[in-house]
């Protein structure tokens, strides 16, 4: 293999955006459950650019196996993981690389998966992201109305007001640990979760728009007027 692989350290925006236009390829993989939705196949894919992904996660919402991109998998468990998906990687690979070198003799297939990748990428975007949470929020404050007018009615249980208490404090308490001021930002923003994003813990990522519009029915019942801004 020496000769063959290259490793890189320290990925940052600058070589991510120069593996965009360079990586004709791009191969994400994590592990079962490890990821909900990566942004590099993504990333690529609005480029032009061919994925081979696992069916796990983003990558089935818009890659069409076969004809938008590579799909391995499902696979059960890590240990199902390390099991089959080298193989299957090579197996796509093989087969990307026969249309890549076929293409010179006038087989379109290179050239129309790299067209259809590209025509899927708009279902990942931010702007179907936002639209998602919306009719998510829309309804749920559809049912929150319905609940409180039903109350009004006598048809629906209020809860005894210490219980209730007592679950706001902690519901409040826990939004609050997720606000982070930042000096580096000058202002606040939101922790998602993870170690890697939580400057408190030694971070060096910052978040990303998703993880706040994640969080945001939390983070309202802080209430104390939270302000947004900078966010894209």
């Amino acid at each position: 293999m020496r000769g063959r692989f290259v490793f890189v350290p320290n990925a940052d925006t600058a070589l991510l955006r120069m593996q965009t236009v360079g990586a004709d390829v791009c191969i994400n993989c994590p592990m079962p459950d490890q990821e909900a939705c990566g942004t590099s196949d993504q990333r690529s894919a609005q480029n032009g650019g061919i994925n081979i992904a696992t069916q796990s996660g983003g990558p089935p919402e818009y890659i069409e196996d076969g004809r938008s991109g590579m799909l391995v998998g499902p696979y059960e468990s890590n240990k199902d993981f390390y099991a089959r998906a080298p193989k299957d990687i090579l197996d796509k690979l093989r087969q990307l690389s026969d249309m890549y070198y076929n293409h010179n003799n006038g087989d379109g297939m290179w050239l129309d998966m790299k067209l259809e990748s590209y025509l899927a990428s708009p279902k990942v975007t931010a702007a179907a992201m936002e639209q998602r949470y919306a009719d998510l929020y829309d309804l749920a404050i559809r049912i929150r109305k319905s609940i409180v007018h039903s109350m009004s009615l006598g048809r629906h249980k209020a809860p005894h007001i210490e219980e209730l208490s007592d679950l706001m404090f902690k519901l409040q308490e826990a939004a609050r640990d997720f606000l982070y001021r930042d000096p580096g930002l000058r202002g606040w923003t939101v922790i998602a979760g993870s170690p890697y994003f939580d400057q408190r813990q030694g971070g060096r990522l910052y978040n990303w728009g998703r993880d706040t519009m994640v969080a945001l029915p939390g983070l309202c019942l802080e209430g104390k007027g939270l302000t947004c801004s900078g966010i894209s």
